[in-house]
């Protein structure tokens, strides 16, 4: 069960209010309500009655994050946890392989051998495993993308745009982290044999990103007409 001041802070960005506004609201310091949110301190039963009040929600999703709003938002945060753990892990996979192909499976100039044809062989078949995983790589975090947006379209009030950026640094960031160390130590294929499939999928989560806010002003739009 999540603890109260996660549902604190869960339903405040819901609302789209900030924390000065609802202190405001309460008659108290912006800092007494990061202090609800981040658990240093215990706001008392009336508190908790009074900011259900001003959240307009009911006093039990206050103590249990039980709401379809909060259920929701945690959805949304397990299926961005999930893509990027995804989009690392194949990003990953794909650099050790290549890594491993140029630095033990070496293939000299020259007709095919005896001697070298199995080295050939393993390497078309690391080959074709890297392009295996690439294609479900983009094929997952496609699918996750497309679920995160649609999950982000169903919201009351749009996600904040720092956590929107904050999604895309992490995945360009950690796709650095888990290709670029790697490109470093061969000395055959270049940056780009490396990171051409991630860029793929920050290509198209840049897509969604950009559609996101379009789609949400369209909404908004509709909602003052």
């Amino acid at each position: 069960m999540p603890a109260v001041n996660e549902n604190l802070r869960v339903i405040r960005k819901a609302k789209g209010l900030t924390q000065e506004e609802v202190a405001n609201e309460l008659g108290v310091k912006r800092q007494t309500i990061s202090s609800y949110e981040s658990n240093r301190t215990q706001p008392d039963i009336e508190t908790l009655k009074n900011l259900a009040n001003i959240y307009n929600v009911e006093f039990n999703h206050i103590l249990y994050g039980k709401s379809k709003m909060q259920m929701k938002h945690r959805t949304i945060k397990i299926v961005a946890l999930i893509s990027i753990a995804c989009l690392f892990l194949f990003n990953l996979l794909q650099s050790i392989i290549l890594w491993t192909l140029n630095n033990f499976f070496v293939v000299e100039g020259g007709p095919i051998t005896e001697s070298n044809r199995s080295i050939i062989d393993i390497r078309f078949s690391l080959l074709d495993i890297r392009e295996g995983i690439a294609g479900f790589s983009l094929f997952s975090f496609t699918l996750l993308c497309i679920i995160l947006f649609v999950l982000l379209m169903t919201l009351e009030r749009p996600i904040a745009l720092s956590s929107k950026i904050k999604y895309l640094a992490i995945i360009i960031i950690g796709s650095g982290i888990t290709i670029l160390p790697w490109t470093f130590f061969d000395k055959i294929y270049k940056v780009f044999d490396y990171i051409y499939p991630a860029i793929l999928n920050l290509f198209f989560a840049t897509i969604l990103f950009g559609l996101s806010f379009i789609v949400e002003y369209i909404i908004k739009v509709k909602k003052r007409s």
